[in-house]
């Protein structure tokens, strides 16, 4: 497994596998994200409608109870303040204890007035009473009239009515059976402002409860609650009338719904005033309803997330497999490249893709002639190689040298005759030896063999000095690379002079570079001459040299072939002066490794 920034990806996944990985990941993170932020939004939006909802719901039944205790107050003060009514409930003992036709006419009239009122007409009204301040009580009901001895000092509300100090009063309460509204009102003489009664007004609550528990805006569990100074007077749970709220009612005041806990659950609550009273109305439904009405929203996320995961799986592969199309060619194209060194691939598209299999084509073709030029180059070290092992075991050679051995034993002098045997013998051997490289000293060594033996046989012709300095000692070389250019030094400088010659062999260090010098004071040669030797350096020709070049040739190619770019040679020449070669080489490698042992 190869690890890239966390992500782990087989070596045997395809491309094109790894594209559709990748692009499905992002397609479906991109509907992921979509959907999230939907579901939010979606959310969001259902809260706001459901506070809404709650908040409008409970502003129009609190506005409808207002407007019921509304109407009741108003049709009683309109009753109370009639003539007929007020003129009398005074006298109304008197007019109850007399059987005289004019009482019974006084009677009918307080009915007929209390009957043909509006408040009589009122679908949940139970009853209406006057009590006179003398004990007595008018009672009206949608099915009778009569006249009652109640008192109203007995009443419930009576009390609460007193602590009130007010004309009128609105009291709740529920029985057990239904919730009730209880309207009272003073009944006075204008003017004298003397209370001659009281007149109570009983309204059934319970159309008004209905309506709030079946707000059609809102859905689920819903309570109500009608509450005075935090205490609850009327509720849809009996079991809390006359207990203390769960919720702060000033807070809810404060806003349009809420969240708030009653009866162990959560609720979405709104509180709003009841008009011209000291109640309040509160009311609302379960939180949730919140959730219950995202299921459906929840089935279509649901829906659409399936149907775009199976959409991004299949528009990636589709997409993948045209994005790693040229993968796919430049892919074969490098599997047969080993075997067909002429394949090309054919890609014409204008990305990256396009410029890889362009650099692909080039590529193919550079390797194509570097191999050529190496093949020729591996053609020219061996046929470098062959004439280096052929100057060395040349017949000529070996014939003049025997022809020395001969000369010097008619002389008898078999001291000289023994030391240029030894020198022969470490020339051949060394040259047989199979080594690739050796060390500058064991070539200087090989020279210094052979000039032995040149020497002997050109007897009083030169002499010759080799100095190696012993930094130089351990330099890394081909074999065979010093001797052609001291053979030429001896052949075409100093035996072409008339003079005795003297020729130097020396190695130094200069800086980062080695230095190898051949140096002799012999003929020397032309302007020409030495045109040609450089000009061979130049060009890479195959084409026939004079001998003397060939040797030159063969060295100069060899070490270019073993050093490149860090090596090149240098010649100097003047006629009738001598003439010097330098082999200038890079002590270090290209990488920085060391080219000494």
């Amino acid at each position: 497994m190869r690890t890239i920034k966390g992500w782990k990806f087989n070596r045997g996944m395809t491309y094109q596998k790894k594209l559709t990985l990748i692009f499905s990941g992002i397609m479906i993170g991109t509907v992921c994200v979509f959907l999230i932020v939907l579901y939010a939004f979606q959310k969001d939006n259902a809260k706001k409608s459901l506070y809404r909802s709650v908040y409008v719901e409970n502003q129009k039944n609190a506005a409808a109870i207002g407007n019921i205790m509304e109407s009741v107050r108003d049709l009683g003060a309109a009753l109370t303040l009639n003539e007929k009514i007020y003129g009398h409930l005074a006298q109304l003992p008197d007019i109850v204890a007399s059987f005289d036709v004019d009482s019974l006419d006084i009677q009918q009239e307080i009915f007929k007035t209390m009957l043909i009122s509006k408040l009589a007409t009122m679908n949940q009204m139970e009853y209406m009473r006057l009590y006179s301040v003398s004990g007595k009580c008018v009672t009206v009901t949608k099915e009778q009239s009569a006249v009652e001895e109640r008192v109203y000092t007995d009443q419930e509300w009576y009390t609460p009515f007193c602590r009130n100090n007010k004309d009128f009063a609105v009291f709740l309460d529920n029985d057990g059976e239904g919730t009730r509204l209880t309207f009272v009102r003073k009944v006075m003489i204008p003017i004298q402002m003397n209370v001659v009664g009281y007149l109570e007004v009983k309204y059934d609550f319970s159309h008004e409860e209905k309506n709030i528990l079946e707000a059609t805006a809102l859905e689920g569990r819903r309570f109500y609650h009608i509450s005075l100074d935090g205490n609850i007077l009327v509720s849809d749970n009996v079991q809390e009338y006359g207990t203390q709220a769960e919720y702060d009612t000033e807070s809810l005041l404060a806003y349009e719904a809420d969240i708030g806990t009653l009866r162990g659950k959560k609720y979405v609550l709104s509180a709003a005033p009841i008009k011209k009273t000291d109640f309040i109305l509160v009311s609302g439904t379960e939180y949730d309803t919140f959730y219950e009405g995202l299921k459906k929203e929840y089935g279509l996320m649901l829906i659409i997330l399936t149907a775009g995961v199976l959409l991004s799986v299949i528009v990636s592969m589709y997409a993948a497999r045209g994005l790693s199309r040229n993968i796919r060619k430049l892919n074969a194209a490098m599997r047969y490249a080993d075997k067909n060194p002429d394949i090309q691939v054919d890609i014409r598209s204008g990305d990256e893709i396009g410029l890889l299999g362009e650099s692909f084509n080039k590529m193919i073709v550079r390797l194509k002639r570097s191999y050529e030029e190496l093949y020729k180059k591996e053609l020219s070290l061996k046929e470098a190689q062959n004439l280096a092992l052929q100057a060395q075991i040349n017949p000529h050679f070996l014939y003049n040298t025997l022809e020395t051995i001969d000369a010097l034993s008619v002389c008898e002098r078999t001291e000289e005759i023994g030391r240029i045997v030894q020198s022969l013998s470490r020339v051949f051997r060394y040259a047989m030896e199979e080594k690739k490289q050796v060390t500058l000293k064991e070539e200087m060594d090989h020279v210094n063999e052979y000039m032995n033996i040149l020497k002997m046989r050109y007897e009083n012709k030169f002499d010759y000095e080799i100095i190696i300095e012993n930094q130089t000692e351990e330099f890394l070389m081909p074999k065979m690379i010093l001797q052609p250019l001291a053979e030429n030094a001896v052949t075409h400088g100093i035996l072409k002079s008339e003079k005795k010659g003297y020729v130097t062999i020396s190695s130094y260090m200069e800086s980062s570079n080695l230095y190898i010098i051949v140096k002799d004071d012999g003929r020397g040669m032309t302007e020409e001459e030495k045109a040609q030797a450089e000009d061979m350096l130049r060009q890479n020709t195959e084409k026939q040299e004079e001998s003397r070049h060939i040797g030159v040739k063969n060295i100069d190619r060899r070490l270019k072939f073993y050093f490149g770019d860090s090596y090149h040679m240098e010649i100097s020449s003047s006629l009738g002066k001598g003439t010097v070669v330098s082999i200038i080489i890079e002590k270090e490698k290209k990488d920085g490794n060391s080219r000494f042992i």
